[in-house]
């Protein structure tokens, strides 16, 4: 499935996955900002794997 966002919600996305990649690193064990959305998964993304999904979001189509 291929997602493609608007230049904002592009923007958006990126900046809300920094600010919880940021979080996870001054608060390693606080747990997640949001558990709420996790009831399906195991555990939430690691800062590593956000900052990977970052630049694959990043290096994706961005729509006008």
């Amino acid at each position: 499935m291929l997602v493609q966002f608007s230049k904002l919600e592009l923007a958006t996305v990126l900046s809300a996955l920094r600010y919880w990649q940021r979080d996870l690193s001054d608060n390693p064990d606080d747990g997640p900002i949001s558990p709420d959305h996790f009831d399906d998964v195991i555990t939430p993304l690691t800062a590593l794997e956000i900052d990977d999904l970052c630049q694959r979001i990043n290096g994706g189509p961005v729509i006008e």
